[in-house]
């Protein structure tokens, strides 16, 4: 294992392939959180993106998720058996489901069919409900000696934040921003798909956030 060192880390889930979806790692004075906590399918992944920084699991004290999306939170609960000092912070709207997934498995198995969804996910447990707890917009959460500060930033999901981590000039934004194409013909100027689930899109608050998290102080 190499040494932990502190900053901000991308660990590649492998959800849907290379480069599709990631969850963050920062470390700080030897602490360390992750920005989401993917899928049961990817927890390897992040656990072996540990390793390869250095990173103990007890080092974990948080899974941040950005908002409760399958891709985004279902590996909740598979990681705190990883991670035995974590706590999971999400948004108030989110929590419920991160405790009670079932209606996320139910509607994601109309949409994936079973045998997709099962490829992409697996078992989507309940996370236990006394290592779930909510956040508020403005709240800050400390990694070692450094703060966190959340922003609540609706439109994608009403459930949606995003944390800011102003020691690394650093902003993880979740699905607020959209998403790239894996792949760009050569040439190709980049651009982002409006990532807008038809259940809670609000183009209005999410026109809002991006406005919110583009004058939060970071530029990355």
């Amino acid at each position: 294992m190499t040494q932990t060192a502190d900053g901000v880390h991308t660990i590649d889930t492998g959800y849907g392939g290379v480069e599709r979806a990631a969850v963050y790692l920062v470390v700080h004075d030897g602490r360390a959180a992750l920005i989401d906590a993917g899928t049961p399918r990817t927890t390897p992944a992040v656990l072996d993106g540990l390793a390869q920084h250095g990173v103990r699991p007890e080092q974990i004290d948080w899974i941040l998720a950005t908002h409760v999306h399958l891709d985004h939170g279902s590996g909740a609960a598979a990681l705190l058996d990883a991670c035995p000092n974590a706590r999971v912070r999400a948004h108030p709207r989110g929590r419920p489901h991160l405790l009670d997934p079932e209606r996320l498995v139910a509607s994601g198995r109309v949409i994936f069919g079973a045998e997709r969804f099962d490829r992409l996910f697996g078992e989507v447990r309940p996370a236990p409900e006394d290592r779930v707890d909510p956040i508020e917009d403005g709240e800050r959460v400390a990694v070692g000696a450094v703060p966190l500060r959340v922003l609540h930033t609706p439109g994608h999901a009403r459930h949606h934040v995003v944390s800011v981590d102003d020691a690394a000039g650093v902003v993880f934004t979740g699905d607020t921003f959209g998403t790239r194409p894996v792949r760009m013909a050569p040439g190709e100027r980049p651009f982002l798909f409006c990532s807008s689930p038809p259940t809670e899109f609000d183009p209005d608050p999410a026109l809002e956030s991006i406005d919110r998290i583009a004058s939060c102080g970071v530029d990355r």
